[in-house]
């Protein structure tokens, strides 16, 4: 791979500039990053409001080391990629039930911020919390489909990510030394573990209460009358 970048044309032409200072190399990567954003949200074909996150992502996102980037980009995706299933589970149960609904916004909300307070993954703890809030916020306000909003801003941020390492790579890409990468190395598995273990023990009960609630047991009912029928 890397081997493959250093041979585009565009990367021999960086070569001839010559090293330059990391504070223009990072003014650089993120200058075309942003740029970039801005580009891709207004493509035809991407929801505009929506697109608005790729610029919002780029910008928190973008680190003046490439390790630092890309810790920062898994710790945003963790906790919207947990954010947008506990939203689509929380209106799946409680959509109908308006002070259910709330409690167990207080309570995520509440969750987010214990974690965002500790010591280990604050920033995505906090990615959590908000997104939770402004998915379910905007599934209740009936702005769309909880599932689409969520796949929506899913998608948003995960083009904001992409466009961050790819900037990071061919753009004069600030190397850390082994000893940083290897904590980084370390600090990303553990994150990327401890929210698979999360999201699985998360999505265990919801899935089971989903089966007792009455609106969930009566779209199953008439499913199976429909495939009957068929």
């Amino acid at each position: 791979m890397a081997q493959a970048l250093q041979a585009l044309p565009f990367r021999r032409i960086l070569t001839r500039f010559g090293a330059v200072s990391p504070e223009l190399a990072f003014a650089i990567r993120y200058a075309v990053a942003v740029s970039a954003a801005i580009w891709i949200g207004h493509m035809p074909g991407l929801v505009t409001n929506q697109g608005t996150w790729i610029l919002i992502t780029v910008m928190i996102v973008a680190q003046p080391e490439s390790g630092g980037s890309l810790l920062k980009g898994l710790l945003r995706a963790v906790g919207t990629l947990a954010a947008a299933i506990i939203a689509i589970v929380l209106f799946g149960l409680f959509s109908q039930d308006p002070p259910l609904m709330l409690a167990s916004l207080f309570l995520v909300q509440a969750i987010g911020a214990y974690g965002f307070s500790g010591a280990r993954y604050q920033y995505a703890w906090f990615v959590f919390a908000f997104t939770t809030a402004i998915v379910l916020g905007s599934a209740m306000t009936g702005t769309g489909a909880v599932e689409t909003i969520a796949f929506q801003r899913a998608t948003m941020v995960g083009l904001g990510l992409l466009i961050v390492f790819v900037a990071d790579m061919l753009l004069w890409p600030a190397r850390t030394d082994a000893g940083v990468r290897a904590s980084l190395a370390a600090r990303a598995r553990s994150a990327g573990i401890s929210a698979a273990n999360g999201i699985l023990e998360l999505a265990r009960v919801p899935v089971h209460l989903r089966l007792r609630h009455p609106a969930t047991r009566e779209g199953l009912r008439n499913t199976h009358r429909a495939a009957n029928r068929a």
